[in-house]
């Protein structure tokens, strides 16, 4: 299993099982803030564990937008990264899961252009996030400091050892997006 290949103890095995089961019994509309607020304290401290949880929360935030029938034309769901190889390795996890009845295929860029006219979410890691993004409506997330602020959607940071979301609407309105309110609920608007 890929997790146990990158050396992940029980106890945080566990743990997200117990919490991806429980989003799976409530719709996932609570999943967020459960993991926002109740992951052990030294739970981010290996940044293959931090990996882990910005991964699922991608998947779990792709439920909380409401996307167009133009979205959904495709046969899958495509999830772009753009990162360094941890992150393209972790990604792969999602390829068995289904987003809106359609399978996921994540599709793996490693220049610092995104030519992502097929993708629905663009996720960027830090080290990448002086990458460009074409004008079209896809939800782009990063774990880049300051993304939110700038040209991104989603931002996700460690704040007291906590994994926060952070949201700008004003973004992801000009583009097209709308992020529902479970979400928003959950998450630091840093602009409307």
């Amino acid at each position: 299993m890929l997790f146990n290949r990158w050396g992940f103890d029980k106890k945080w095995l566990d743990w997200l099982s117990y919490v991806l089961k429980y989003a799976k019994k409530t719709g996932g509309i609570i999943f967020c803030g459960l993991l926002l607020t109740s992951a052990p304290a030294a739970s981010y401290a290996d940044k293959k564990d931090e990996l882990i949880v910005k991964i699922a929360l991608v998947y779990k935030i792709s439920k909380f937008v409401e996307w167009s029938e133009s979205d959904l034309e495709q046969p899958f769901f495509n999830i772009c990264v753009l990162g360094d190889d941890d992150v393209l390795k972790g990604f792969d996890i999602l390829k068995k899961r289904k987003i809106k009845d359609r399978a996921i295929r994540i599709i793996y860029f490693d220049e610092t252009h995104v030519d992502a006219e097929e993708c629905r979410i663009v996720y960027v890691s830090a080290e990448k996030a002086a990458a460009s993004f074409p004008d079209e409506r896809i939800l782009t997330i990063s774990d880049s400091k300051n993304f939110s602020h700038n040209y991104g959607m989603i931002e996700f940071a460690l704040k007291d050892e906590r994994m926060e979301i952070k949201i700008n609407l004003k973004n992801a309105k000009q583009r097209g997006i709308k992020i529902l309110a479970p979400l928003l609920q959950v998450s630091t608007i840093v602009s409307k």
